[in-house]
């Protein structure tokens, strides 16, 4: 709509709030979905018949897309990617926005200065390609804890300068153990502390081909996971033993059994 475009020359940019809002405020009917070409905002519902399509998936070539890249992002979003696939092999397939639907779903806790034993790889802290400023993070006075675009683990001190406060990266983790592999394309980074106390910093892969025809990971599967740094140093298994990474305000990290106190790995900022 002109209102959609007139938004992004005004932003020069476009997120899905932009759009949400827009359409909340036009006066259509609400009990009557919108036309759009791609949409998701919580919850979809496709028919399983286009679902199951086999030409279309979330992590198809890209390069035609480009136009409807986030700036921060630099890349389409992998629901565009899918729907234009779809629209491309089915031109009876329609797709539409209900204004009347609803989701609610619950917030992500802060983190705080500590990260503790993740039940599932989404209570770990998180990072996303090339978005930075959603990737989770451990705070303490003025230090932050976080996977950075690269992909590597780095404590950053913030320091208040002219033009506002400003990152300095005071530490880096040392060298991955994956070697070789740390320049592949990556979507999600993962930063797991186990329960035996050990670090594990994990990267979400696409499954891609080489000019061989062989696949990064199994030939039926979008993505997969390597570990690519991990502390190495692992304590004890058992509801008597508890550990959490803790930054203090200094910017040092350890890992510690919360019942003892004894430090099982340290790094971050020396003391």
């Amino acid at each position: 709509s002109r209102k959609l475009t007139l938004a992004h020359q005004r932003t020069e940019d476009y997120v899905q709030s932009i759009g949400a809002n827009i359409l909340s405020a036009e006066p259509v009917n609400k009990k009557e979905a919108v036309p759009v070409k791609s949409c998701f905002g919580g919850l979809t519902i496709y028919k399983s018949s286009t679902w199951l399509n086999a030409e279309c998936k979330y992590n198809m070539d890209t390069s035609n897309l480009e136009r409807y890249a986030n700036l921060k992002d630099s890349r389409p979003c992998e629901h565009v990617v899918f729907h234009n696939c779809l629209l491309d092999s089915d031109r009876s397939i329609s797709i539409a926005v209900q204004p009347s639907m609803r989701t609610e779903w619950k917030p992500r806790v802060p983190f705080g200065s500590r990260l503790y034993p993740s039940k599932t790889i989404h209570d770990s802290l998180i990072t996303y390609y090339k978005q930075k400023e959603r990737g989770d993070r451990l705070a303490n006075g003025s230090f932050t804890l976080r996977i950075n675009t690269m992909g590597r683990l780095v404590v950053e001190e913030w320091i208040t300068t002219e033009t506002g406060d400003e990152p300095k990266v005071v530490w880096t983790a040392p060298s991955p153990i994956s070697k070789g592999r740390n320049d592949l394309k990556w979507t999600h980074m993962f930063l797991l502390l186990k329960p035996n106390g050990n670090l594990v910093l994990i990267k979400q892969l696409q499954n891609t081909q080489n000019s061989m025809g062989s696949h990064l990971c199994d030939s039926n599967a979008e993505s997969c996971r390597i570990i690519l740094w991990e502390s190495q140093k692992r304590g004890h298994v058992g509801d008597q033993w508890s550990y959490s990474l803790f930054l203090d305000k200094n910017g040092k990290l350890r890992v510690i059994e919360e019942n003892s106190g004894k430090v099982l790995w340290t790094g971050g900022v020396r003391p």
